[in-house]
């Protein structure tokens, strides 16, 4: 989970609204991923290698997993909307990269 103290919790008011409301989304995004990988950990503890398919948590599993590669692709489309300086470090990297 993200600290009290962390930038997403306590965002400047100096910036613009618009990128206000996507630093706020991006800072849900990443608590609900930090949260879904805790109890996907939790889930995955509770898997007895001796059984079968584990039917009883497989729900919670591929609802965590999901809820991450959501909330990822959330985080992308956020921030694909915050203008980056042509040419510097992150717009290079972004290109470089890009999918």
């Amino acid at each position: 989970m993200l600290s009290e103290n962390s930038f997403f919790k306590k965002i400047p008011a100096a910036i613009t609204l618009e990128q206000r409301l996507i630093w706020e989304g991006a800072g849900w995004a990443i608590d609900t991923i930090f949260w879904a990988f805790e109890r996907l950990k939790s889930a995955a503890a509770e898997i007895d290698p001796s059984s079968t398919y584990p039917t009883v948590i497989a729900r919670e599993i591929f609802a965590c997993s999901w809820l991450i590669i959501d909330q990822s692709h959330m985080l992308r489309q956020l921030f694909s909307r915050i203008p980056l300086r042509p040419g510097g470090p992150t717009s290079n990297f972004v290109e470089k990269f890009k999918a």
